[in-house]
């Protein structure tokens, strides 16, 4: 493992990890921000210029866009000083009805957090009638499964997301537990997981560098031989100058780890999501502000949907503990003594109990 990718340590990514899965993570319009002082009592974890202490702010983002389901989508840590953008966008041409991006950056916009958009993709062996690569199919983009994570970047998103820029990728680390996690419990699904340093030189100045994390998932079925459904699980990346990386590198995965969705905001998404696979989008638009369906939630009804969440958060706690150790350089041992377990570096070849 690369000594970069040791440095620093890092909390559960639970929040982040369901933020991606759910594909809350949105662009840059029809965003709501408000901030609340963390007061003296907030941790002290960086600064903006990696040199003196700040304090982190909790924001919070509304759902604002007019075919949302209002009220506050997440929140998340942000240090003072720092820049936020983004919040749900609803795109009704897609499957997740949602997606987007967020972006925190530090004030000299060299430090940077994002939390890149997800998009499903489907293929068929053979070819999909009347549709070719790069087409809409359902709410789903047409594209060949790509099961590289260096390459699904260098293919997919960093023409999308860095368009025009001139990089070289200097390191990448695998990471297969986290890749088990994601697929832990779904049947016919297979995934691939890594980190990715990519360098941008610059002519001038110090070179920047960005770590994206990736998980991808690929899903079969015996009924549609030749059918591969497929998506990022987890995309999203931190980037500092190259000189500030590694002490960058606590602050910015700090940011990373802080998104919480709205438990109420998810179970309204999840209602809408499920009319719309029941009775089409057509039917959500004709009957008016998807606001306005959602008022007629039942009690029961949302509380069914407040289990899905939290049945979602305990697959994605899995998948965010094994980020955490393997950021750490530790793996957990089961030991006969109790039912904690406990925790070695990945360097011992033989434990003894």
């Amino acid at each position: 493992m690369s000594d970069r990718f040791r440095t620093g340590t890092s909390r559960a990514l639970r929040a982040v990890t369901l933020l991606l899965a759910v594909v809350l993570i949105a662009g840059s319009c029809g965003s709501n921000m408000s901030v609340e002082d963390g007061g003296a009592g907030t941790p002290v974890l960086g600064s903006t210029t990696l040199e003196n202490s700040v304090v982190l702010q909790r924001v919070t983002i509304s759902d604002t866009d007019p075919f949302g389901v209002g009220g506050n989508a997440l929140t998340l840590l942000v240090p003072a000083g720092w820049t936020v953008t983004g919040g749900p966008v609803w795109r009704h041409d897609r499957v997740s009805l949602v997606t987007g991006e967020i972006v925190v950056s530090s004030p000299d916009g060299f430090s940077q957090v994002e939390f890149l958009p997800i998009f499903s993709q489907v293929w068929q062996d053979g070819g999909l009638f009347g549709f070719g690569a790069g087409d809409n199919y359902l709410g789903a983009t047409v594209r060949a499964p790509i099961g590289d994570v260096v390459e699904f970047l260098a293919s997919v998103v960093l023409p999308a997301a860095r368009s025009g820029l001139a990089y070289e990728i200097i390191a990448t680390e695998p990471l297969p537990d986290v890749a088990n996690a994601v697929v832990a419990g779904l049947p016919n699904t297979q995934s691939v997981a890594a980190r990715v340093l990519v360098r941008y030189p610059f002519d001038e100045g110090p070179d920047l560098l960005e770590e994206f994390t990736v998980a991808l998932s690929f899903t079969t079925s015996p009924a549609l031989p030749g059918l591969t459904n497929w998506a990022p699980h987890t995309l999203f990346a931190i980037r500092a100058l190259e000189p500030d990386f590694d002490a960058a590198r606590p602050v910015l995965e700090t940011i990373a780890q802080s998104p919480v969705v709205d438990i109420d905001w998810f179970t309204r998404y999840q209602y809408v999501l499920n009319l719309a696979r029941q009775n089409g989008l057509d039917a959500i638009e004709a009957a008016g502000r998807t606001s306005q369906i959602i008022s007629e939630l039942s009690d029961e009804t949302f509380e069914i949907y407040r289990q899905t969440y939290r049945n979602a958060q305990a697959v994605n706690d899995q998948v965010a503990n094994e980020f955490v150790q393997v950021t750490r350089g530790v793996e957990t041992y089961d030991t006969p003594f109790d039912d904690a377990g406990i925790e070695l570096p990945l360097t011992f070849d033989r434990v003894y109990a």
